[in-house]
């Protein structure tokens, strides 16, 4: 594919939204009752993250739990947010453009009860889980494409655990991830502020 401006990427992001009116999106819905026992002091900005080098599998069922002798592996620096349109360029600090899988694990602060919806945007495969349940999943090779939507009702505030996937098999790659909070009325990419994570010791 052909390198795109950020102009052009913006438009297409927009064009994405316009011609996929929210009746054409499936919704999963899941419940979420009690935030993670964690100490405030003790969360870290961002995401922790482990690399898969030589990732050329065309769905995430194939990203391995732990290390793998097939596609070496590397932890990397923490994510701080997902609102990235790589183009042909490097995957956030994998050192690649392509072959790469990620398996990226912390929290969302969820600051109010209610009910949170969450789309992405990928190029190529994503899953996200809250709490151990499927929230997203757009697991396979694909260009350019937004998600069905995660409705995610949530009985306290707090910082839930989540685990999201993610995959970048040839060619462009592209990786958003979009929230609408209990008190809006449209998407917007995912704060900063809302990612965090525990450093292992």
């Amino acid at each position: 594919m052909y390198r795109m401006n950020k102009t052009v990427v913006l438009a297409a992001t927009i064009l994405l939204f316009l011609l996929h009116p929210l009746s054409v999106f499936s919704l999963t819905e899941i419940s979420v009752t009690q935030p993670a026992r964690i100490q405030q002091s003790a969360v870290q900005p961002g995401l922790d993250v482990v690399y898969y080098t030589k990732f050329f599998k065309r769905h995430l069922r194939y990203l391995p739990k732990g290390k793998s002798t097939q596609y070496p592996s590397f932890r990397g620096k923490p994510i701080t947010h997902l609102n990235h349109q790589f183009g042909n360029d490097e995957v956030f600090n994998s050192g690649e453009t392509r072959g790469i899988g990620m398996r990226m694990t912390g929290y969302l602060n969820l600051t109010q009860p209610g009910i949170y919806e969450f789309q992405a945007l990928s190029n190529d495969g994503i899953v996200l889980r809250m709490n151990e349940q499927t929230v997203v999943s757009d697991p396979t090779q694909h260009s350019d494409n937004l998600s069905d939507i995660g409705r995610v009702t949530v009985e306290n505030a707090g910082w839930y655990p989540i685990v999201l996937e993610y995959f970048q098999r040839k060619g462009t790659a592209a990786l958003k991830l979009f929230w609408k909070t209990p008190d809006s009325l449209e998407f917007s990419p995912v704060p900063e502020k809302a990612y965090g994570h525990i450093p292992l010791s």
